[in-house]
């Protein structure tokens, strides 16, 4: 399974066949590995949080908005840059940049995109429930720490404390606020962050360790012999 989360509702559903069971995460669905994140200081002069999703409600788009409006409130200089879904129009705030739908089978699209993901500073998603989450993946090849909702798979994607955080689902915007607040006051934080994301990237978030990982499996239980 590709998380956890689906692994422990197969042994749930099936105890004998725990041992059975194993979790192999997949990749990032990216045509080229990026290359390594380039040093840049943090904070910028302006935050940039980036929203990817194709539905305004569903991946949470109401509390990262609400994040938006409270660091600014606090004083905090910060854009928050949506792809894929049109907030609606009681969202007006100066600092919500709405990029609409881009679609990666048209170059220009893809380079727009691919630039929000290098340019990014945090990438906020409190979806409202993910099975897996591959746009979690694709942040972590471009070293982009997460904020997202505790919920399906993200856990096995996103790591607690080392590669963004996670929240409830009782959470809201103020929380998220706080954990990004929390960054711009420990700059050292958000680069470790980045780092340990995109090593995670290159130790389990592709599709090549996803292949060598599920061939281990498979070869263990005694069904192929890299050998022959």
């Amino acid at each position: 399974y590709a998380s956890q989360w689906a692994a422990d509702a197969a042994t749930t559903a099936v105890p004998s066949a725990a041992q059975k069971i194993k979790v192999v995460p997949m990749g990032a669905n990216l045509l080229e590995i990026p290359p390594a994140p380039s040093p840049r200081d943090f904070p910028p002069t302006k935050l940039k949080l980036l929203l990817l999703g194709v539905n305004w409600e569903d991946k949470g788009g109401p509390i990262a908005y609400e994040a938006l409006v409270e660091l600014k409130r606090r004083g905090h200089s910060v854009q928050l840059v949506v792809c894929g879904c049109e907030p609606p129009a009681s969202c007006n705030d100066v600092d919500l940049v709405r990029e609409g739908f881009l679609n990666k089978n048209v170059p220009a699209e893809m380079d727009r995109l691919v630039q929000h993901l290098r340019t990014a500073d945090v990438l906020v998603v409190p979806t409202r429930f993910e099975a897996y989450g591959i746009v979690f993946c694709e942040a972590a090849a471009y070293g982009l720490p997460v904020m997202a909702t505790r919920t399906g798979g993200v856990p096995t994607i996103v790591q607690e404390g080392v590669t963004g955080n996670l929240f409830s689902l009782e959470q809201g915007g103020r929380a998220y606020a706080d954990a990004i607040e929390a960054l711009i006051n420990d700059p050292a934080k958000w680069q470790a962050m980045r780092n340990s994301a995109r090593k995670r990237y290159e130790d389990v978030l592709n599709w090549d360790a996803f292949v060598e990982r599920v061939f281990a499996h498979v070869e263990e239980a005694g069904l192929i012999s890299k050998e022959r």
